[in-house]
């Protein structure tokens, strides 16, 4: 006789609680960031010299400052307080559960989360980090903490979205290289 009952990686509570770790401390991160970059006296600043500066900006458009000065806040909180139980909604129907799925839509969710903030608190996103690569002329438009886990969040999941499709597990699927199993009958 076998045992039916899951294990604990079988069971959604670990990365439920990945999930819910991941939006906590993203959203601590981002404020705290914000914090210290904007707080008195903080003006243009280099962090390491050639690369990434601490430009403290308040950005009313959306991400890398498109829609900037459009006057859209409303319709920004509006989209971003819709955005929350559609994420959280993801998250709870994805149906492998993976942790890489976890810990990317928690910290899509943990971005949301700081950007609203900002938006019904300030009437802009606190933006602050600027990387600009002198030798190579490199200059990237300045964002924050949250802008960076909701990008880099997005292109995980969206990769966990393609690993599913395909049916394969990243440790032994198209990220290793190998072919999926057969299907069973």
């Amino acid at each position: 006789m076998t045992d039916a009952t899951p294990t604990i990686s079988d069971s959604p509570r670990p990365k439920t609680a990945l999930f819910l770790s991941v939006a906590i401390l993203v959203v601590a991160a981002d404020l705290a960031s914000k914090e210290w970059a904007f707080s008195a006296g903080r003006l243009h600043r280099t962090a390491i010299d050639g690369v990434l500066y601490i430009t403290p900006v308040y950005n009313d458009g959306v991400v890398w400052g498109a829609f900037q000065g459009t006057n859209k806040n409303v319709l920004f909180i509006v989209i971003s307080a819709a955005a929350v139980p559609i994420i959280v909604r993801l998250f709870a129907t994805f149906r492998e559960r993976l942790a890489l799925a976890a810990f990317a839509l928690g910290g899509v969710l943990g971005g949301t989360l700081g950007n609203l903030y900002d938006r019904i608190v300030h009437t802009a996103v606190r933006d602050h980090l600027e990387i600009h690569v002198v030798r190579w002329n490199f200059h990237w438009p300045i964002f924050n903490v949250a802008d960076a886990f909701i990008c880099t969040g997005a292109i995980l999941f969206a990769l966990c979205v393609v690993i599913r499709k395909e049916g394969k597990a990243p440790a032994t699927g198209a990220l290793a290289g190998a072919s999926a199993p057969p299907p069973q009958g």
